[in-house]
């Protein structure tokens, strides 16, 4: 199930874990489209540009950037999802923005499964780190254990029309975008490569048309965001992404609040982003232009 066009997922959200806002780009021909309140108490209000409902929620992050980082997703985040990994491109001026408000933030990174060399090829700036490969650092190990499954991986997605393997290094994904049923194709990889990941002790990673074998020991991005906030004595953080796995990034960001670190999470949303992601965000942003429009507000 996605979270597409849709708000009611968003609307059994606790008011007490997650302020009921959620924010969408302008209406066509540029203008900014009316605030418009669910009177009723019970769904969410959409806040659209110009405002100060999503205002409020960045405020505590503005305010205290010396001390505040911002963590981003890339492949449906800061760009459009392509049909293959080495297509997907970074939507225009998101990576000037990065640069920038890498200049005043204590930390903008980006958090990806993408290894670091093609995230710093993607985003050419010095000043913004890179925590590719779901935040593994010492990935010596990791790359030998995934590399002995590379040849059984590449055999099973080779059954599959359309799919196709993509060799992290320290994880291996299986993309099946371009098969013809993606739901069969779906049914068809995921026992097979469960089956492998359980026999070679990796874990199995779902998202958008791919399934990635990673290590057990991953730190995933919750794991990730929880060390660069201790390491860097983060004191506010926003974490912004699409996908199944950044709701690890956002539970991470619950036990934030409980230490008194002040945290919003954003979905970026899409026709095939999750129900339950836009369920736990507090700001849902429509596509990478709709965050690229909110990161401009925290200049």
């Amino acid at each position: 199930m996605t979270c597409a066009g849709s708000s009611r997922s968003a609307s059994t959200r606790s008011r007490r874990t997650a302020p009921p806002w959620r924010w969408r780009s302008a209406a066509p021909g540029g203008g900014p489209e009316r605030l418009s309140r669910d009177r009723t108490g019970k769904g969410p209000t959409v806040v659209d540009r110009g405002s100060p409902g999503w205002g409020r929620l960045l405020e505590p992050i503005r305010a205290q950037r010396e001390s505040a980082g911002l963590f981003l997703d890339f492949d449906g985040t800061l760009a459009e999802i392509a049909r293959r990994p080495e297509a997907a491109l970074p939507i225009p001026g998101v990576v000037p923005l990065l640069e920038e408000l890498a200049s005043s933030y204590a930390l903008v990174a980006v958090l990806s499964g993408r290894p670091n060399r093609e995230i710093r090829r993607l985003v050419p700036s010095r000043r913004v780190e890179m925590l590719g490969l779901y935040g593994m650092v010492d990935a010596g190990g990791s790359r030998s254990s995934v590399q002995t499954i590379v040849p059984a991986v590449r055999e099973v997605a080779d059954r599959v029309l359309g799919a196709f393997v993509e060799d992290k290094g320290s994880a291996i994904a299986v993309h099946y975008r371009g098969a013809p049923d993606a739901a069969a194709a779906e049914r068809r990889l995921a026992p097979a490569l469960r089956e492998l990941a359980d026999r070679s002790h990796m874990g199995l990673l779902s998202g958008k048309m791919v399934l990635e074998l990673l290590p057990l020991d991953a730190p995933g991005k919750g794991g990730a965001l929880l060390r660069e906030v201790v390491a860097h004595d983060l004191t506010g953080c926003l974490f912004a992404g699409d996908d199944i796995a950044d709701l690890d990034a956002f539970r991470a960001m619950n036990r934030l609040r409980d230490g008194r670190v002040d945290g919003v999470r954003v979905a970026v949303r899409s026709p095939e982003t999750p129900a339950q992601l836009c369920a736990a965000a507090d700001l849902v942003v429509d596509g990478p232009e709709g965050l690229l429009e909110l990161l401009g507000a925290l200049r």
